[in-house]
């Protein structure tokens, strides 16, 4: 078994009862992100906690922009 890769889905390793999560809501939306948008995780998870709890994100990274659902304000 040495060296062979396993093969599994992380919303399965996340979301499968495996953790107990306290905003898992807002990880499988994360998981989402990362998956459609071509995002690390951490952009998704920010991401995913400014809509569920109705703020913006400020921020430089432009990986937000990839969401229509993120506002976004850049910092001048």
């Amino acid at each position: 078994m040495a060296g062979r890769a396993i093969e599994c889905n992380q919303a399965d390793i996340f979301l499968g009862g495996v953790f107990a999560l306290e905003q898992s809501a807002v990880v499988d939306d994360a998981l989402r992100r990362v998956q459609s948008g071509n995002v690390d995780f951490g952009d998704a998870m920010l991401a995913a906690e400014a809509v569920a709890a109705g703020a913006c994100v400020a921020s430089f990274d432009n990986d937000f922009a990839k969401f229509p659902d993120v506002v976004r304000r850049a910092w001048v």
